[in-house]
């Protein structure tokens, strides 16, 4: 599930970008699908590290930072696939996404809204308490 779609992405980027950074065709329009690959990406790395401390993917309604990194880590993947230099404030948005992302997945930060409680599985041993294979009586004179 994707936390943003195409025009979510217009208030980080204009359309004659959009248009250079994904029209490898040469068509002179926006490839939809390519924007729609980045978006499936950048959705894919916030599910990665929230995950731990939230059911994913989130439902809506997606809190407004999901969105705003989404969108920032959108448009940097949409750069990262072009011959074009990026930005520093794009490097810089992206990098502020992942630090946020990151905090979310510590605990630092919040969405917002209820966190999972998951339950972890116990790891259970099938050996008893005293079955050494190696001892010190077993292993005299080797």
């Amino acid at each position: 599930m994707s936390y943003i779609s195409a025009s979510d992405m217009s208030c980080a980027i204009t359309d004659t970008e959009l248009i250079q950074l994904t029209d490898d065709s040469g068509s002179g329009v926006v490839d939809t699908a390519r924007i729609n690959e980045v978006i499936g990406m950048a959705a894919a790395l916030v599910d990665s590290y929230i995950g731990g401390r939230y059911k994913v993917p989130l439902s809506a309604p997606i809190p407004e930072v999901v969105k705003a990194a989404s969108v920032s880590i959108a448009v940097y993947l949409l750069n990262m696939r072009s011959s074009f230099e990026i930005s520093d404030k794009r490097v810089k948005a992206y990098e502020q996404a992942i630090s946020l992302l990151k905090d979310i997945a510590r605990g630092t930060a919040t969405l917002g809204i209820e966190e999972t409680t998951q339950e972890r599985d116990n790891a259970a041993s099938n050996k008893a308490a005293n079955s050494r294979i190696f001892t010190s009586g077993s292993m005299r004179g080797v």
